[in-house]
């Protein structure tokens, strides 16, 4: 046998560092129970039909110093950077081809072709699909310490870098334009920074598929931030919550507090104070700490609101 030939062809992966699992009590720890952040576990061929969500997967149990391999069935979810990897080590070899359950032993990558097209495909699901925007928008997008080309070119001109440090060389199989040109590291770069410098203004963009890309990035980011805003509506006025405990402050001490808005958020038919909360009735009168205003008038009022907020009339 040759000094440098590998055992078998594997796939390694690492655990992301942003996973975090409950592990054994309720409180969550990074990493999983049995592997570390940025552990590196090796990833056996799929073996059921759930398009490979749970795989075998071999690697050194947390807590033993290294010293301890294990075999167990594990979210890929929780993995990244699928890269092909030689396989020297005799115990990784023992450990993945072991009996399982049933007593038979589990089946290794055929070679290292057969290797790299797993590889491929999970790098085309994880990093291709969600950038390119062919999957569905609201898929989740990978995890921060994936290695992604089109995330190294948005960096790349965040950073004020040109077109000329795309570290990747241009394909020549593929038609210029198509969608395995852009598949490629070198088009999923140079789409990266080629959105990202036209972010003001994405029309620019002569390429229609790169154009596609920017658009499908664009809702992504406005839905995002729109879902930011709606899950804390707090961020979206700093002194709200400054100014809710002022007016708390005033109506407990008794102090006038002047005409409030009216935020247009009254019932249809009803009839709001506005200033205090102590109710008042219709024909007592006014004495500039409360006023009450007929359904109408509110309506009127919330609508001059809206239209002096946007600008319309």
């Amino acid at each position: 046998m040759i000094e440098d030939e590998p055992l078998t062809w594997g796939v390694a992966a690492n655990v992301s560092h942003d996973v975090f699992t409950r592990q054994r009590t309720d409180t969550k720890r990074p990493g999983t129970r049995h592997f570390v952040p940025g552990a590196k576990v090796w990833v056996l061929p799929t073996m059921w039909g759930d398009g490979g969500e749970q795989r075998y997967v071999v690697g050194t149990r947390r807590g033993t110093g290294g010293r301890r391999l294990i075999r167990l069935v594990m979210n890929t979810a929780y993995l990244v950077n699928f890269r092909v990897k030689p396989v020297h080590s005799p115990a990784v070899y023992a450990a993945m081809g072991q009996p399982g359950k049933h007593g038979r032993e589990l089946p290794l990558y055929a070679s290292r072709e057969d290797a790299q097209r797993t590889a491929d495909s999970w790098k085309w699901a994880r990093t291709r699909l969600p950038h390119l925007g062919l999957g569905d928008e609201t898929a989740t997008m990978h995890d921060a310490d994936e290695t992604c080309e089109f995330c190294d070119g948005r960096d790349a001109a965040q950073a004020g870098a040109g077109a000329d440090a795309n570290p990747y060389a241009k394909p020549s199989g593929e038609p210029a334009g198509s969608v395995d040109w852009w598949g490629t590291s070198h088009g999923m770069w140079w789409c990266g920074w080629l959105t990202e410098t036209n972010r003001g203004n994405v029309y620019r963009i002569d390429d229609l598929s790169a154009l596609h890309i920017a658009l499908a990035r664009r809702r992504l980011r406005r839905r995002a931030e729109h879902t930011w805003l709606v899950s804390r509506p707090d961020e979206r006025s700093p002194n709200s919550r400054t100014t809710a405990s002022a007016a708390t402050g005033s109506a407990s001490s008794g102090a006038p507090t002047g005409p409030a808005r009216s935020t247009g958020s009254s019932t249809p038919g009803s009839t709001t104070t506005i200033g205090s909360s102590a109710p008042r009735s219709a024909d007592s009168p006014h004495t500039g700490t409360s006023r009450t205003r007929s359904p109408q008038s509110l309506r009127m009022s919330s609508t001059s609101e809206v239209n002096m907020t946007t600008g319309r009339r």
